[in-house]
């Protein structure tokens, strides 16, 4: 029973083909399915958002497509039916989805279910429009609701009948919006008020699947396999006979140039007045049930399918012929229009296929081998083959060959001049006929190679450029003729085709890019300029002057008008039926379009498509991660605050391009320590070890035509430590100096405090026990004079009295001078050293003598210091003067730095080297020495003299 339905579809197609004399031709450039991440294959609504990502519903979820990866959201992620229908954004940037139980609201990244103020009611949301007062309106099986304070209601809104179930919705130029219902109803929303625009009456109850408002604000309609036409309160209704096989239109689109798109049961109708084409699964649908139809910007049209996922057509409309289409064979090698419209494609293995009106023939012709097509002005056709040149003319063969005076039968290429000449390309060289007459030229007539590849005429037909395998180009200009080889400039000798530009230039393609040659420079254009190949195997110029280079990767379009080289690239994404095209296989119709052939069929579109796209790409900035961790819910408006040690960032980044995602450029930089923008193919960055400051991340993508879109940004801040950080100093600054301020004030303080104690010690020791001890050494005089001269006992204690209280006077009046703080300087203590020597000086005649002293009254000593050195040179002095019997004592002192030198000397007899020892004298002083981290040096001789050196450091 399937097997028979199957053959009865079929065979219904096959009279709807045969009936409509159209065979298929727009190509289906792209397929999305499951396999490429999509949730579910049947795909009821399309939409884009303002970010420029695509949104599918399916049967299953949400997906949303960047242009190569998918996201998906279910049921499991908060949709509230597994089925959605329908798509829309306000100007919120909020996209609600109306699924099968249900409205939800999309917004950054959160999916939240949006709950009706009835309870217990199942809404089914076929349909979503949003006023220009920003009211979103659902269309549902239970009538016309909205959202009013995040609750979906229908209060305040008139349904024309109760329950009514709503199909589908549209929005026209002048804001009224459109909804169809299941009944055959037409509801029209205008400014909140609700009204039947047309009756059920009018289509007998019979659904309205489809309403839609074309660019010309026209309101169409679909009813079964009917399109309805509204204007000025008429119906037009149209139902051809080309529809009759139809059975349902279900949706309408509309492209750039008015074509509207009809997606029925059965495929893809394209309307404009009449059918003009169909898109059916020789096209490449895999599957012909049209859920959905969505242009983009740019013209890319989309197709929701029925088990089929997403068919998407490029907006050059590219037609394509294979094999499925009823060309002979899918390896094209050339291609040519004759005289009544008819198209040629010859073919590398089953010669010749004949395209006319809609239908595929096979040429009959002796050869199955086609290499080159050209038709001459007088529309003779003529073939190059590898059994010699087949000439068609008027219906009628003639084949030239060897015999008939070709220098070989091997055809490569084939042209023609303003006289009639035809010029035949071989393996062996060149042939030229004319009148019926051949005459042959090889490399003994000047030839760079006779293994010819292409040839090309200038615009008087009078310049010939001949290509050749091994030896690059040769011109033949009347009776000149000119070879440029690699040794004259050219990249490589292997050349694949010639053209003589409109713009004079000589274009030669070859094995390794391609060579301009204009005014005697040679310029090279290959893969490093942004070619997708470097094998030219074919060269055609459009009418606007651009150069088209097919290759082995695709077609590439090289385009001057902006006074600068841009190159678009064609690949089969784009609708080329094949990326790899045969040599030599490129043709302009009378018309202007194109022709390529491939290894897989033949590809045509028309080169004004070709245009410029001045739709930058929509970039956003998609993901930042900070180390390993994702970050949320960051805005371009207040930056973001890291630590010192958060410092390592990755940035992902999209620019939105559905058509070409591959082709979209990236600037960016981050301010703070890139001044510059860098371009990359990437879209992701990291930057690690980051110092503290502040930062800006922008980014911003530009279209294979230089476009740019806006920038994209985010800043953040990098926090220095804690001890870095201005307040921290100030208060480290603060803290710092307050200390050293109050240590200097309690320094300064206890110094003044010491010193006053210190004075007041020298005062009361020189006031109180001074006094005291010198009243009781003069006491005791006083009674040793009194005293009669037989009392000589007690005479000797009061000598001994007298003696000790002098030593104590002494020794305290040194202590006084020592603690005193107005005698600390070096100066002072060589002074106090003089006047406590003075008196014994003078009774043994003892020179002594100071040097120095004026320069060390600056020099101030510590307390301590001053006092071991004191004892260190009073007990040199008393050596000197018990043992030295010298006659000259020299005291000098010196500061180098902080380096302190005190030299005291004699000139006597020196200190006895014969082992004995008088006392701990000299043991002492050395010990003062290294007490105050100085130290001793004594040197003597007999009859020389003694110095002791001090030599210690002051701090």
């Amino acid at each position: 029973m399937k097997f028979f339905v199957k053959i009865l579809l079929l065979f219904n197609f096959l009279f709807l083909l045969i009936s409509m004399e159209i065979i298929p031709q727009i190509k289906i450039h792209k397929m999305l399915g499951v396999e490429d991440g999509l949730i579910q294959s049947t795909v009821r609504v399309i939409y884009k958002d303002s970010n420029g990502f695509m949104w599918f519903g399916t049967n299953l979820g949400v997906s949303r497509w960047d242009g190569i990866n998918f996201k998906n959201y279910s049921a499991t992620t908060g949709l509230p039916g597994h089925i959605v229908y329908s798509i829309k954004e306000d100007q919120k940037g909020n996209l609600y989805f109306g699924t099968s139980d249900g409205l939800a609201v999309y917004r950054d990244g959160k999916i939240t279910r949006l709950i009706s103020s009835e309870k217990d009611i199942q809404l089914r949301i076929k349909a979503i429009e949003i006023s220009d007062e920003g009211e979103v309106y659902l269309g549902t099986n239970k009538g016309l609701y909205r959202v009013k304070d995040q609750l979906i209601t229908n209060d305040s809104i008139h349904n024309p009948k109760p329950d009514i179930d709503i199909l589908s919705g549209t929005k026209s130029k002048d804001g009224k919006i459109y909804f169809s219902t299941a009944g055959g109803e037409i509801i029209v929303v205008e400014k909140g008020n609700v009204r039947n625009l047309i009756s059920s009456k009018k289509f007998k109850n019979k659904p309205i699947e489809s309403v839609f408002c074309t660019k010309e604000n026209k309101l169409i309609f679909s009813s079964g396999n009917k399109i309805i036409f509204y204007s000025n309160n008429r119906i037009i209704t149209i139902n051809p006979k080309q529809l009759a096989n139809f059975k349902n239109i279900l949706c309408l689109g509309e492209d750039d140039d008015g074509v509207l798109y009809l997606g029925t049961d059965d495929g893809i109708i394209l309307w404009k007045n009449e059918v003009i084409d169909l898109i059916v699964h020789q096209n490449g649908l895999s599957s012909e049930k049209i859920y959905s139809i969505y242009k983009d910007d740019d013209g890319t049209m989309y197709f929701g399918m029925n088990s089929g996922g997403v068919a998407i057509v490029n907006r050059y409309r590219t037609i394509a012929f294979n094999e499925e289409l009823g060309l002979i064979n899918n390896n094209v090698t050339s291609i040519c229009k004759g005289n009544s419209g008819e198209f040629y494609f010859g073919t590398r293995e089953q010669g010749s296929s004949v395209y006319k009106d809609g239908k595929f023939s096979k040429l009959n012709i002796c050869c199955d081998q086609i290499i080159c097509i050209h038709k001459a002005k007088d529309g003779t056709i003529y073939f190059g083959t590898n059994g010699g040149v087949v000439i068609l003319r008027k219906g009628k063969t003639q084949i030239l060959s060897r015999k008939d005076g070709l220098i070989s039968n091997i055809i490569t290429a084939i042209t023609s001049n303003i006289d009639g000449s035809i010029y035949i390309g071989t393996v062996r060289g060149l042939s030229i006929y004319k009148d019926g007459k051949i005459t042959n030229l090889t490399t003994k007539e000047g030839l760079g190679d006779n293994l010819i590849t292409s040839l090309s005429t200038d615009n008087s037909g009078n310049v010939y450029v001949v290509g050749s395998f091994f030896n690059g180009v040769t011109i033949l200009n009347k009776d000149e003729i000119e070879i440029l080889n690699k040794d004259k400039g050219l990249v490589t000798n292997t050349v694949f085709s010639v053209l003589n530009g409109s713009d004079g230039n000589l274009y030669v393609g070859t094995s390794e890019g391609l060579n301009i040659i204009s005014k005697g420079k040679i310029k090279l254009i290959n893969t490093a300029s942004g070619l997708s190949d470097n094998s030219i195997n074919g060269l055609v110029e459009d009418n606007s002057g651009r150069i088209y280079l097919s290759t082995n990767r695709g077609v590439n379009i090289l385009d001057f008008s902006k006074g600068s080289l841009n190159i678009e690239i064609l690949r089969s994404d784009d609708g080329i039926a094949g990326d790899e095209c045969n040599m030599g296989a490129t043709y302009k119709d009378d018309e202007g379009n194109l022709w390529f052939g491939t290894i897989k069929g033949v590809v045509s579109f028309n080169p004004e498509r070709i245009k410029p796209s001045t739709i930058p790409p929509q970039i956003r900035i998609s993901e930042m991660y900070l180390f390993d961790k994702e970050i949320k819910n960051y805005t371009s408006e207040k930056p973001l605050e890291f630590s010192y040690n958060e410092n390592y960032f990755k940035f992902t980044f999209f620019g939105s391009l559905l058509s070409s995602p591959k082709r979209v450029i990236y600037s960016l930089r981050l301010k703070g320590i890139e001044d510059k923008w860098r371009t990359t193919d990437q879209n992701s960055v990291q930057y690690t070890n980051l110092d503290p400051g502040k930062y800006t991340f922008q980014v911003k993508a530009r279209n294979e035509w230089g476009y740019s879109s806006q920038i994209a940004s985010v800043s953040f801040l990098i926090l220095p430590p804690v001890w870095m950080r201005w307040w921290f100093i100030t208060i480290v600054i603060l803290l710092v100096g307050g200390t050293t301020a109050f240590l200097i004030t309690y320094r300064v303080k206890s110094l003044l405090s010491i010193e006053r104690l210190r004075l007041k010690i020298a005062a009361d020791l020189h006031d109180n026990i001074g006094a005291s001890l010198t009243e009781i050494s003069i006491m005791s005089e006083v009674v040793k004079n009194k005293l009669k001269g037989e009392e000589k006992e007690t005479k000797k204690y009061l000598d001994l009295i007298s003696n000790e209280s002098r030593n104590v006077i002494s020794n305290m009046r040194d202590i006084i001078w020592m603690i005193n703080p107005k005698q600390d300087s070096l100066r002072d203590l060589i002074l106090r050293l003089n006047d406590s020597f003075a008196e014994i000086f003078n009774q043994k005649e003892i020179s002594f003598k100071t040097e120095n002293i004026e320069l060390l009254k600056n020099i101030t000593l510590p307390m301590e210091y001053r006092q071991n050195l004191y004892l260190i040179l009073k007990e040199g002095i008393n050596n000197c003067l018990k043992y030295s019997c010298c006659s000259e004592l020299i005291l000098s002192a010196r500061m180098n730095n902080n380096n302190l030198e005190v030299l005291l000397k004699d000139n006597g007899v020196g200190i006895r080297t014969n082992g004995s020892t008088n006392g701990n004298g000299l043991s002492n002083i050395k010990e003062r020495a290294k007490k105050i981290g100085g130290n001793l040096i004594i040197e003597s001789g007999n009859q020389n003299g003694t110095s002791i050196k001090f030599v210690g450091r002051v701090v």
